[in-house]
């Protein structure tokens, strides 16, 4: 069995959080240890993306997958999206920017991506007229040719879980797949299991604010068989990240 990958792994020095910051190392000492086979790494609100993106190209480490964190109506970022095949998806955070994922601002970042065939982060929170995990839904409608990864289980409420496992079971939305960081119901998890089927979740820690082990440990605990909790742990984010054409 491969060792788990973390689909939200940050790295860098935190602005809105003084003090927090991670490195290349951390990582590193985690695949060391066998908690991970590698991450989707992407920097943090300081938007340090190229600074990122060439201490990875001179890393050694292997498994890392550099998201590129794009601020809407940025070109700046859409062109660095389209002339870098290094870069293994999208991050967007529509709370920090201001902007619902709806906003045309991010029309020519999610047209990169899908035209890249690069999944697409986008943070869902308790600021739902910026960042509901129904605008990511609707997104989804609209670049179908994208894949889209809706950031801790759509928010950081059991309503909020309850809400996104009904929607996508109604519309089926075939292209999105649901980040399990700040999941914390081992019953809702079981549920999205049962509902959607395990080829939806992806096993992230939101690093360093959690740890991967503790969504390493859930998955487990989980009552589905290894091949389901191989899907969650690492093959699901594996088939996204090689979708890059």
């Amino acid at each position: 069995m491969m060792n788990p990958i973390d689909c939200h792994f940050h790295i860098g020095r935190w602005k809105e959080e003084e003090g927090l910051s991670s490195s290349l190392s951390d990582l590193s000492s985690l695949i060391e240890s066998g908690c991970l086979g590698g991450a989707a790494v992407m920097t943090t609100d300081r938007l340090e993306n190229e600074a990122l993106f060439e201490e990875i190209k001179g890393s050694e480490l292997e498994n890392v997958h550099f998201f590129y964190w794009a601020v809407p109506g940025s070109r700046k970022d859409i062109d660095f999206i389209k002339s870098n095949d290094e870069v293994k998806g999208v991050k967007v955070h529509p709370s920090l920017a201001k902007k619902p994922l709806i906003d045309k601002g991010y029309r020519g970042i999610l047209e990169a991506a899908e035209e890249a065939g690069l999944p697409v982060y986008v943070h869902c929170g308790r600021w739902k007229e910026m960042s509901d995990y129904t605008f990511v839904l609707k997104a989804a409608g609209i670049h179908r040719n994208a894949s889209f990864i809706v950031g801790h289980f759509g928010g950081k409420h059991p309503s909020t879980w309850k809400g996104l496992i009904d929607d996508i079971e109604k519309g089926g939305h075939d292209n999105v797949y649901i980040d399990i960081s700040e999941m914390t119901e081992f019953m809702l998890a079981g549920r999205a299991v049962s509902r959607l089927g395990s080829e939806r979740l992806l096993m992230g820690s939101d690093y360093p604010f959690s740890h991967p082990a503790m969504y390493i440990a859930l998955v487990n605990a989980l009552d589905i068989s290894d091949e389901e909790k191989e899907n969650i742990l690492w093959r699901n984010i594996t088939k996204l990240l090689k979708t890059k054409n």
